[in-house]
Parts: structure tokens; sequence; C-alpha cells
């Protein structure tokens, strides 16, 4: 049988979590090549999109954040859209979440690069405004 996709209008949350989506000072985004990682030490969830087309989303993932960004940058498969001018969000989120959360992202996100997502109940969130 076949698995059905799931759509966010088939939660029952009734309004999504706020996430505190990371960015540079002010309101700019961080792009994924020269964000500072130095000092971060949250662990949560990340999405990458590229510029040319905000609502095109790279990828989504969970982790220890500066470890998880820095392996990004070198992923060849992510390299591919860097002409596109790339930018990065975190927010950190409770292990107990975790998963949900990025079960949620990725079904919501459809990023163009996909890893296994959680098994996981979807928990939503709000996405980074850009």
């Amino acid at each position: 049988m076949a698995a059905t996709p799931i759509s966010s209008a088939q939660f029952d949350a009734p309004a999504p979590r706020h996430l505190n989506w990371m960015r540079r000072e002010g309101t700019s985004w961080c792009g994924l090549y020269d964000v500072c990682l130095e000092g971060v030490r949250d662990i949560g969830v990340f999405v990458i999109w590229h510029a040319s087309d905000p609502r095109r989303w790279v990828k989504v993932g969970q982790g220890h954040i500066a470890d998880c960004i820095a392996m990004q940058r070198d992923d060849f498969a992510i390299a591919r859209y860097r002409h596109l001018g790339l930018h990065v969000a975190w927010a950190a989120v409770s292990m107990a979440e975790i998963d949900g959360v990025e079960a949620y992202l990725a079904i919501v996100c459809r990023p163009l690069i996909r890893d296994a997502s959680p098994d996981s109940v979807p928990i939503p969130v709000d996405l980074p405004r850009h």
C-alpha cells in the first residue's frame, strides 16, 4: 500500500509553535558560507534556502548546530546551489521535540536535498520569514 503524503493542513495543532530563528544582528539572514559559528552551542533544527527563490528550501536537518552547518558547507550536493546564494537559519529545540520538529519541516519545506526524516509525529512550527 502506498503512503499518503501529509500536508500541513492535516495537523490538528491550532497554531504552529514559535521558534526563535537565529539571524544576523538586525534583520538579515545568515549566509551559509559566511556565518560565524564561533560560540554557537545550540542543539536544534536548521533550514537552508537559496536566494534566487526563497520558497525553495535546499535542506532541513537537526543536531549540534555548529557541527551541522560546518558539514553542510562541505557537502557537494549543497555546493551545487552555492551560485544562487545560500542562507541558513537555525533554532534551538529541546531533545524531546527535535525529531517531531524536523519531521514537520521536512514535510512542509519539501527540501531539494532530503535525508531520511525522523519517524516521529510532526510538531508544527513557524518557518523563518524570508
